[in-house]
């Protein structure tokens, strides 16, 4: 079986207050306070009661509209309360955990400071760089090892990714479903299912094959018809 599971990311917020379990848009969170920015399912917790977490990262996990969005922390400190549990529904600006935020020596809490200078022609924002990273992923030199090791069991062994890029025109393979992953999150990390059952063993997509042939220059398409064949794989 297979699981949809494109990933976006949101912080958690700390410039709006809510109650424990009222819904709605919420005017002001105090740091360490996690809401949730959509009406949704909660799909995986990655932090428990009494976990340290810090800035960026992942604290769990929602779902809606067929899309998985990873809530992060802004904060750095422990989890004192986790409100929800994986699939439960909850709305939008519900509170589903509470974090005791770590302060520094100077009494300012260890948030991630909203007036940095970010120079932008080095910078990348996280959820560009995590969708780099799963795009990497779903190429054979992500499995360097694993390529190799199958192909000394088997010399002629070719992988699926390299007869498409034989097969297809430079450039214009689009690939569609390889942020799937197995139905595996019972019993396996995310982590795990994303880098190890790539796309759940499946290479879909579009794109040209021998498209030059229709492209000539003073030919009319009847004469392109006659001259060719086309071949649906």
């Amino acid at each position: 079986s297979q699981h949809f599971s494109p990933t976006r990311q949101f912080e958690v917020k700390q410039n709006s207050t809510r109650k424990e379990g009222s819904t709605g848009s919420p005017d002001y969170v105090p740091p360490g306070t996690v809401i949730s920015p959509m009406q949704a399912q909660v799909v995986a917790l990655e932090v428990k009661q009494g976990d340290s977490v810090s800035v960026g990262q992942t604290l769990l996990v929602l779902s809606a509209m067929k899309m998985e969005h990873e809530i992060q922390s802004q904060v750095e400190g422990v989890v004192t309360s986790i409100l929800h549990k994986p699939n439960d529904i909850i709305d939008e600006g519900v509170v589903i955990m509470l974090i005791d935020v770590k302060t520094k020596s100077d009494g300012k809490t260890t948030s991630e400071n909203p007036n940095k200078i970010i120079n932008l022609d080095t910078y990348t924002r996280d959820d560009l760089a995590n969708l780099l990273r799963r795009k990497h992923i779903l190429q054979d030199d992500f499995r360097l090892s694993k390529v190799a090791k199958r192909k000394t069991k088997t010399p002629n062994l070719r992988t699926a990714r390299e007869n498409i890029e034989d097969l297809i025109d430079e450039g214009t393979f689009v690939e569609y479903g390889g942020f799937v992953v197995a139905k595996q999150k019972s019993r396996r990390s995310m982590q795990d299912l994303i880098e190890n059952t790539v796309a759940d063993g499946l290479v879909g997509g579009l794109g040209c094959i021998n498209s030059s042939l229709y492209h000539e220059p003073g030919k009319s398409l009847h004469d392109l018809h006659r001259q060719t064949k086309c071949i649906v794989m």
